[in-house]
This record gives structure tokens, sequence and C-alpha cells, in this order.
């Protein structure tokens, strides 16, 4: 039987809070450079903006360039964020009865929709969708490949596929009987009621 759409949300809360606790944990420990300062160069800017001290144009252009240093300071440690999720969401539930912590909480599993056993492969393909996973790839791919104009143009469009997507996937989650998103099609899964 299919797993309810609110079970599914508060596992998916439950999940995404422990990895990203985990990420930002282990992540801590990573040295970077020059974060901090272009940190707080961004929180300065944006209550700069705020308080109408600085026109939009000037915000955006502001903005677009710390967040493009912060990006390449930063591909470590979103590297080993991209792993620590792989294992979370790939690793743990093939060894783990198809469950993440949070599935196994509100008493659900992934299955295969051809009712084959689950496979690496499912769960990678599934969680590169719905967790990011691809976008933040994509993202440390363009920030070592391309300049910073062209890395800002491409990371923002990329972004609002990434957002459309995610609205799909709340939307055919919500609309379909079987509850399946678009990750679950691209993984051939369903979230289902553990037996």
């Amino acid at each position: 039987m299919k797993a309810k759409f609110t079970k599914r949300c508060i596992a998916f809360l439950i999940d995404v809070m422990l990895v990203t606790m985990l990420s930002s944990f282990v992540t801590y420990f990573i040295p970077v450079r020059n974060v901090e300062k272009f940190s707080t160069e961004l929180t300065e800017l944006i209550t700069s903006y705020a308080e109408q001290e600085i026109t939009e144009a000037e915000y955006l252009e502001k903005y677009d360039k710390l967040n493009y240093e912060i990006s390449k300071e930063t591909v470590i440690t979103t590297l080993v964020s991209i792993s620590i999720y792989i294992v979370y969401f790939v690793v743990i539930p093939l060894y783990n009865k198809k469950q993440s912590f949070g599935k196994r909480v509100m008493k659900i599993k992934i299955k295969n929709i051809e009712g084959k056993d689950i496979t690496a492969n499912d769960l990678l393909f599934r969680s590169f969708i719905i967790y990011g996973i691809l976008f933040n790839i994509l993202s440390v791919i363009l920030i070592l490949m391309l300049k910073e104009q062209t890395f800002i143009i491409v990371n923002r469009y990329l972004s609002y596929l990434y957002d459309i997507m995610l609205v799909v996937i709340l939307f055919l989650s919500i609309i379909r009987k079987d509850g399946r998103g678009l990750h679950d099609f691209i993984g051939k899964t369903i979230v289902v009621e553990e037996e």
C-alpha cells in the first residue's frame, strides 16, 4: 500500500534535518579561507539593501559576486556534503530495509515499482533529483570550469530549474494516486507502507 503524503513529508523533513546537521558538523572541521569574510560582507550587503542605502542593481551585482566567491571557497565542503548525502540516502537505505532514518520512524520504505530488488542506481537516481545532489554536483563542475559572469548566469538558471523540479515533484506526489513524484519515476521507485 502506498505511503500517505503526510508520512512522506514528515520522513523527508526528519531526513533533511538529520543529514544537514551531520553535514554541517563534518564540514565545520574543513578549513576554508575567506568564507567568514565573504559571509560578513554578504550580511552587510543585505542590510544596506534593506535600509535602502544601495540600489537594487548594486545589490544584485555585489550579491552575485559574493555568492560566486563563497561557492569557489567551499568546493571541498560541497563535495564532502554530497558524499554524506549519498551515503545517507543511497548506501544506508540499500542495506537498511530500503529505509532512511526518517522513513524508519514513519514506518515507510522505498520499493522498486517493477517488483525487483531495489538497486544502488535506483536510489542514486532518485536522490539526485529530490535532494539536490545533481544540482550540487553541477554547481561544483561549473565553478571549476566557468568564468565568474558565466557561472553566475548558468547557476542562476540551474537554480530556477531545480526550484521548478521541486514544484513538479510536490505536485505529482499530491495529485497522483500512487503518490509518485518525478524522482520516483526517474529512480523507478515508489514509497510504500512497511509490511
